[in-house]
């Protein structure tokens, strides 16, 4: 009778521990599950200025090659004005 008061006891006592425990391997997968949100949201918004860097370094190179373009043209124009004055003056 004692004995099987006993083994009751360390039953119920068993069935506690392992509840309480799967309680807490529950918790720790909410906690896991609410950090891999929030890292996925960090990698999604680290993508994004990514992504607006690249644009932006693109539309740099861009307008860098239309400026240097245009300040060809410059020079080329500039040089032809200088030629035709110098032919103007020597006629």
């Amino acid at each position: 009778m004692v004995a099987t008061e006993v083994k009751n006891l360390a039953t119920t006592k068993a069935t506690g521990d392992i509840a309480k425990q799967t309680q807490e391997v529950q918790n720790v997968s909410v906690k896991v599950e609410e950090s891999i949100r929030t890292i996925a949201l960090s990698a999604n918004n680290v993508n994004q200025h990514i992504t607006n860097a690249a644009l932006a370094f693109e539309e740099q190179t861009t307008m860098t090659g239309e400026i240097s373009g245009n300040a060809q043209k410059m020079a080329n124009s500039i040089e032809d004005i200088a030629q035709r004055i110098k032919q103007l003056s020597a006629e």
